[in-house]
């Protein structure tokens, strides 16, 4: 029988959103979006990739992604 290992990805970006939120001494982050699930059109889970959208206070927009390394 396989062992399942566990992924950590929503764990891993729920931390990131936080600090990027409470973190940022300088105050250069002027939004922080929710964790985005990486979804297909019709709302199924393709990936357990996690996104999270952040604009700084010069209205420049970033995407910060949480992926699992898959081993070669």
């Amino acid at each position: 029988m396989k062992k399942v290992k566990m992924v950590y990805c929503d764990y891993l970006a729920s931390l990131v959103r936080e600090g990027l939120q409470h973190l940022d001494m300088n105050n250069l982050i002027a939004e922080v979006s929710s964790v985005q699930l990486d979804l297909n059109d019709r709302g199924v889970m393709q990936s357990t990739d996690k996104h999270i959208g952040v604009t700084d206070v010069t209205g420049q927009k970033y995407l910060v992604t949480v992926s699992k390394v898959i081993d070669i």
